[in-house]
């Protein structure tokens, strides 16, 4: 709180220096606030973290209350706004200037996200980057573990500051600071030889990131031009979480988000070449480093550790210095050359060079087959530049018939093996009408060609050729055809209707492996009405279907059969079929919400009362199919593509419902009570039935809780009062 008073209070300082002629009192100057307290009660049974994910509302309520000042004449002005004081979220902004002389912004907000409360865990040190636990192994006597809070707080703030004295130059400048800090889940093995061993561990986050950004420009009609330049800085407390090893008491090591750098150089520019014609450049250039000491050893077991610089292991270099250069550069014309159409062309283009250091790590732990006893490997580059040029054509046409056609093309080219290059062509289309009042009906279509290049010949040799089969959707050769319509009906001052749907159909022609196609439907109708002066009511219902197809393969790894991804090998080589077959997912998500409000005004511009339902579901189905019985069999004896099926997959349901009288003592005056009740329901395949360990013998695993058990159910009940001068 005295970090919000003292610069709240540097701020007016700056104000009072820079405005040394203000007269509050001026016959021609205006002051108006208001002020507000809102006194909140909660009860929730359940997962208080997901009811107040991003409130600070965890204990049960409290006294929020907000202020707006603003004070103006005709040269100056001064505007002060605060809300949720003395909480995680509060909001502190003041702004004030001389009208075309100089303008003075500072701020200053918390955000906080609740992730979930009473997670719990084995270890000690939880908010350090040093974890361990008591005794030889961890307990598995959950009620005797650590209880802790999975969340996050950011506290930003920030200044910015104009000068326009020398008009028409102008000095811009800003400075912005964000603090995070709280414990996040990570997930960890326990050895690099002990892939089946997990934990979820309680990482510590402590970031700091500065931002500063300055701008010196030229605005005076027909020329625009300004030069600027932005600096940032993100900076992590702990680069590596320490925590002993659930098979031992030795240090394992994972490392956090590393510090690093970016510089941007910029200028951008606009000139206007006739009354109807204008073109605007921008140009910069960026660089971004992070640099920092790799880990030169792992926990291979639960009792050996690996020195990667004792020989016959080796370790090219210890430190890495991270560089990348990006280039960015947009050009846009736009002109209205007849009375009858706008035109917009633009191309931009933006391009990275990974300048990082490339360091190789010879391990013989990793024995990889008997005559190459030894895993080398060296870290990739990754690049890409991406090319975007395009037109966008609007017509006013007779009749109260406005049409926009737009083209645009895109090439994108990375250093990946898989897919180096895509090339996008998008068509489009928009036509409306607004020859009544009354109504608006509007449709339009887009579509999407994606060419996509093959895979390199390295890739057809890595990882037994997957890559001429398998087919990332990100970037794979794709057709997307989207429709849209609406109409918009005002057939009486007290009445509003809409509806609009939407129509997505995507596909991959070229997929053997992966995802075929997904397809959406979305419809949203909604609507208001007034009756007379006593009553309104406002009601909406949305509907959304998405579909998904994957096709994918599984093989054992041991094949030797030269291409084993091809999926029309049914067994390879004799292998069996449960070993080496086919499988595919059909993913379907509904969703549907509706919801109803009623103003009815008991005593018309005093007394209101205000109800609103919401109500929201969402069913998720995961339909999977094996083409192998012996696959099934494996998987259970009872198994059958009936019963695989995943019925639970990201289910959820809620439902709101709140009433409020709203009390207008006088004008300035106003006090509102009501009452909330809302309910959340969450089912999920991954999260129900919730163990924070399982697995037998050397096969233990340990879960925190992170996520877990979401649903809840709460009531709100609040009064408010509000007062405006």
């Amino acid at each position: 709180m005295t970090m919000k008073i003292t610069i709240c209070s540097y701020m007016m300082l700056i104000l009072l220096f820079l405005l040394p002629g203000v007269n509050a009192f001026a016959a021609d100057s205006t002051t108006e606030g208001e002020i507000g307290s809102a006194a909140v009660v909660t009860d929730v049974n359940g997962s208080k973290a997901k009811f107040s994910e991003y409130m600070d509302e965890t204990k049960g309520g409290g006294l929020y209350s907000d202020v707006k000042l603003h004070y103006d004449n005709d040269d100056y002005f001064l505007k002060f706004k605060a809300s949720d004081i003395g909480y995680k979220t509060e909001d502190y902004q003041l702004d004030g200037g001389m009208y075309g002389k100089f303008k003075a912004d500072l701020f200053y907000n918390e955000i906080i996200h609740n992730i979930t409360t009473d997670a719990r865990s084995p270890y000690m040190g939880i908010g350090s980057n040093t974890l361990f636990y008591q005794g030889a192994s961890p307990s598995q006597n959950t009620s005797t573990w650590n209880v802790f809070d999975y969340s996050t707080e950011r506290k930003q703030t920030g200044v910015d500051f104009r000068v326009d004295l020398l008009n028409p130059f102008y000095v811009d400048f800003s400075a912005q600071s964000e603090a995070r800090s709280g414990i996040l889940p990570i997930g960890a093995n326990t050895g690099m030889n002990s892939p089946g061993n997990f934990i979820e561990l309680p990482a510590p986050t402590n970031y700091t990131t500065n931002n500063f950004r300055g701008e010196i420009g030229y605005a005076a009609k027909p020329v625009f031009a300004a030069l600027n330049i932005f600096y940032s800085n993100f900076s992590n407390e702990n680069h590596v979480l320490y925590y002993e090893s659930i098979k031992s008491p030795l240090l394992d090591t994972t490392t956090l988000a590393p510090d690093n750098d970016y510089w941007r150089l910029g200028f951008k520019s606009s000139v206007q070449l006739s009354p109807d014609t204008r073109v605007n450049v921008s140009i910069s250039n960026a660089r971004s480093e992070s640099n920092f000491d790799l880990l030169t050893s792992y926990l291979l077991t639960g009792t050996t550790v690996v020195n990667l610089l004792q020989s016959p292991n080796s370790l090219s270099s210890t430190a890495f210095n991270g560089r990348k250069d990006i280039q960015n550069y947009s050009f846009v014309l736009t002109s209205n050359p007849v009375s009858y159409l706008d035109a917009r062309l633009f191309a931009t283009y933006y391009k990275t060079k990974n300048n990082s250091d490339q360091i190789t790590a010879v391990d013989v732990n990793n024995t990889t087959t008997a005559s190459a006893p030894g895993f080398l490997f060296t870290n990739g580059l990754f690049d890409y530049s991406r090319g975007t040029a395009g037109i966008d054509l609007g017509f006013r046409l007779p009749d109260h018939f406005h049409l926009d056609i737009a083209y645009h093309y895109t090439d994108l080219d990375r250093s990946r093996d898989d897919i180096p290059e895509t090339n996008d062509d998008v068509y489009s289309a928009e036509l409306r009408w607004n020859g009544l009042d009354i109504l608006l009906p509007k449709i339009s279509y887009q579509k999407l060609q994606r060419g996509a290049g093959g895979p390199t010949a390295q890739a057809l040799t890595d990882n037994y050729g997957v890559d001429e089969w398998l087919k990332a959707f990100d970037a794979a050769k794709q057709t997307t055809d989207t429709y849209k319509a609406s109409v918009d009906f005002f057939p009486l001052d007290n009445l509003d209707l809409g509806v609009a749907y939407k129509y997505r159909n995507t596909n991959y022609p070229d997929t053997v492996l992966g995802m075929w196609s997904r397809n959406t439907n979305e419809l949203d109708v909604y609507g208001g009405y007034a009756i007379g002066s006593f009553a309104r009511v406002d009601a909406y219902f949305d509907l959304e279907n998405i579909k998904t197809y994957t096709f994918l393969r599984y093989f054992n790894s041991t094949s030797k059969d030269p291409n084993p991804f091809n999926p029309s090998y049914v067994n390879l080589n004799g292998i069996s079929g449960n070993t080496a077959y086919n499988w595919d997912m059909a993913l379907k998500d509904d969703t549907f919400e509706y919801g109803v409000g009623l103003d009815l005004y008991l005593m018309p511009k005093t007394l209101t009362l205000r109800l609103q339902y919401d109500y929201v579901n969402s069913n998720g189905n995961d339909d999977l199919t094996y083409f192998s019985q012996a696959a099934l069999t494996a998987l259970n004896p009872a198994a059958n593509n009936s019963n695989i099926d995943t019925p639970d997959y990201d289910d959820y349901r809620k439902s709101a419902f709140t009433f409020t009288f709203i009390y207008a003592i006088s004008k300035s005056f106003i006090l509102t009570t009501g009452a909330s009740f809302e309910r959340y329901e969450y089912s999920d395949v991954s999260l129900n039935n919730y163990q924070y360990v399982f697995g037998s013998g050397t096969s233990i695993n340990y879960l925190s809780g992170a996520y877990a058990n979401p649903s809840y159910n709460a009531s709100v009940a609040f009064l408010t009062a509000r007062y405006k001068f």
